[in-house]
């Protein structure tokens, strides 16, 4: 501007009516190459917080300056985060900046917009993500907000990862849980919550493949089971089910010391010509998964009784096999008898 700059300053601090000129984008700019010269005190920080409006950077800049005199940045962290959820800027002090948005009266409707978009960033595309956005989610849950199913999923897999460091609340991710099988959306995380909600054990005896990709993909799993004695001859495939956003999920039944050979295909239209043309199924994956797990319950269905009998013969500890046979039948006899349909 060819304008010395602590002649901006000298300037401002004489406007006693400087309220007047926060619409005025010429003023803003003037007085942010002030800001920008380094010439600045507490009352162009506090007419710039409210006035100037930038790119993230420069607003971060700005917010960096303005915490360092204790101002007031709630208005401009409020801008900040707005612009980023458009625009998909990025700067490092994001989280400090939605903590103070937050710390000072966060507005609803923006704060479920930004924990939404960094739960998606956190879910789907495996990006790190602070703590305090699940601790949000949780908050807001408690307070009865309405939020998209993606900061649930985030949610209990961010719990599910790090139980040993935080627990989540019980009520919280109860109700997350039901609300996506509600659903017949479900993941392999969900096995780490069946002390906290006992239906869960529906999927106890479940040994599930997730896979990640484009969405809208048709994923079809093909896949031979083996034991150590017997092994199938040929490939079995079935579609994966598709669970949100280009993540599927297919479940298996595996027994103790049983191998599941896998290769995914998938199979994708192109949509860039006039017409939609299939392209024919590419092999995008494969791999063995097993089940080597013994189990540390203290209830016991059938499916961790023929568990544990396999790994019994598989350590020839006879005595226990035939206890476990026993128990078995007795099962077997009491449920035929005791629950039978009504006619």
């Amino acid at each position: 501007y060819g304008i010395d700059p602590r002649s901006i300053v000298r300037l401002c601090s004489r406007m006693s009516d400087r309220d007047n000129y926060l619409g005025d984008p010429a003023v803003a700019e003037i007085v942010y190459y002030a800001f920008r010269k380094g010439k600045y005190d507490e009352e162009i920080l506090n007419f710039l917080v409210r006035a100037f409006s930038g790119t993230v950077r420069e607003m971060r800049d700005l917010w960096k300056a303005a915490e360092s005199f204790r101002v007031d940045t709630w208005i401009l962290c409020e801008k900040i985060i707005l612009q980023m959820l458009y625009s998909g800027a990025y700067v490092g002090e994001k989280m400090d900046i939605f903590r103070r948005y937050c710390h000072d009266a966060a507005g609803a409707d923006l704060e479920r917009a930004f924990i939404a978009q960094n739960a998606y960033e956190s879910f789907v595309k495996d990006q790190v993500t602070e703590g305090f956005i699940f601790t949000r989610i949780g908050k807001l849950a408690e307070e009865g907000a309405s939020l998209p199913d993606v900061c649930g999923m985030a949610y209990l897999k961010y719990y599910a990862e790090h139980g040993n460091e935080e627990k989540p609340s019980a009520e919280v991710a109860s109700g997350f849980l039901r609300q996506l099988l509600d659903k017949n959306i479900y993941f392999p995380f969900y096995r780490d919550y069946m002390k906290i909600m006992p239906e869960l054990k529906r999927f106890a005896d479940k040994t599930m493949l997730e896979y990640k990709t484009h969405p809208g993909c048709k994923c079809v799993i093909h896949y031979m089971l083996s034991s150590g004695t017997e092994e199938s001859k040929e490939y079995c495939h079935e579609e994966m089910q598709e669970m949100y956003d280009g993540i599927f999920v297919s479940a298996f039944i595996l027994f103790f010391g049983e191998q599941l050979q896998y290769y995914i295909t998938e199979e994708t239209t192109d949509s860039g010509n006039e017409g939609k043309e299939q392209i024919p199924e590419q092999l995008t994956q494969s791999g063995t998964v097993s089940n080597s797990d013994i189990n540390q319950n203290n209830e016991m269905s059938r499916y961790d009784l023929i568990n544990d009998l396999m790994i019994g013969m598989t350590l020839q500890d006879y005595s226990t096999v035939d206890r476990l046979l026993m128990d078995y039948s007795r099962r077997r006899f009491m449920g035929r008898h005791l629950f039978q349909p009504e006619l």
